[in-house]
């Protein structure tokens, strides 16, 4: 059962760069991930913003960057699920693949702040109203371009959010995300990994998608993710729990079997050693955020 969506964005070559204004009664995706980065302008609505194991409140006029292949959903306040058609969820959505920025942002030393903001988006970054005018007048203004336009003004924008030193890294795991270049043998990989993390993964399973022997495979993916396969599905379970765990009123040992694990010891190990807190003191911790809001 997938736990974790692969959204296909319409970014093509005839449009390597999607720019739009929105207007939903709320935010529906699931928890998901994209190829592409994404730039979310919100205009009006508020919410939580959830990357890989952690969450952020976000209110109008806020900015979130999301990184290419990170987990994410966006949830609108409980107000917009109700009868009020006076509330709206606004604002505006860039889409774009990390291939059609230009070489010499990952090349040259006179572009290395941008290189780091693209790698800090696998984080998640979050850019509160009170600083990030000059960054939402550049985004209101993308829709409305086309082309090398469009291109240009998404170049603008990712320079003055590399510019400013007014933001906040959602997810405190930088290392979430594989930091390679495009390899669609890994992101075949990772893709079926995440739509089946849940189940019992076998690495010799995994390995055959390629192909490759298992030895050859550990070790492939050991240097493209810098992890093991295990610690990789184990981060993704943690992350769905903890999503569980905040959005959820499922007890603890429901949730423990939801994400994959097959017994409570091993669930409340591996998930204090990734985030040095039980999953009852993480639930405890969330409930006392919410209610002090």
């Amino acid at each position: 059962m997938v736990k974790l969506m692969h959204e296909q964005v319409s970014v093509n070559e005839d449009s390597p760069i999607i720019a739009r204004f929105y207007d939903y009664d709320h935010f529906t995706f699931p928890w998901h991930f994209h190829q592409e980065f994404e730039i979310i302008y919100v205009e009006e609505s508020h919410g939580e913003e959830f990357v890989n194991d952690s969450k952020i409140h976000y209110y109008p006029g806020d900015i979130l960057l999301i990184g290419a292949n990170t987990p994410h959903f966006t949830k609108s306040a409980p107000e917009y699920y109700g009868n009020d058609k006076g509330l709206r969820v606004k604002g505006v959505i860039i889409q774009f693949k990390r291939e059609i920025l230009p070489n010499i942002i990952y090349q040259y030393p006179a572009y290395y702040q941008i290189k780091q903001l693209l790698e800090r988006a696998n984080q998640g970054i979050y850019f509160n109203i009170n600083h990030n005018q000059h960054i939402r007048h550049l985004i209101e203004e993308a829709p409305f371009e086309k082309g090398i336009k469009l291109l240009t003004s998404l170049l603008h924008i990712l320079e003055a959010m590399a510019n400013t030193e007014q933001y906040q890294c959602i997810s405190s795991d930088a290392n979430w995300n594989y930091h390679s270049s495009v390899d669609n043998r890994f992101e075949r990989v990772i893709t079926y990994i995440r739509q089946h993390f849940v189940e019992e993964v076998h690495t010799k399973d995994i390995a055959a998608l390629i192909p490759m022997n298992h030895t050859a495979f550990c070790r492939y993916f050991k240097e493209k993710s810098s992890k093991t396969v295990t610690e990789y599905v184990q981060e993704l379970r943690i992350s769905y729990a903890c999503q569980l765990m905040t959005e959820s009123s499922e007890s603890i040992s429901q949730i423990c079997f939801r994400c994959g694990f097959n017994n409570i010891p091993h669930f409340n190990r591996i998930f204090k050693r990734y985030k040095q807190i039980t999953p009852t003191e993480y639930r405890k911790q969330f409930s006392s955020t919410r209610t002090n809001k």
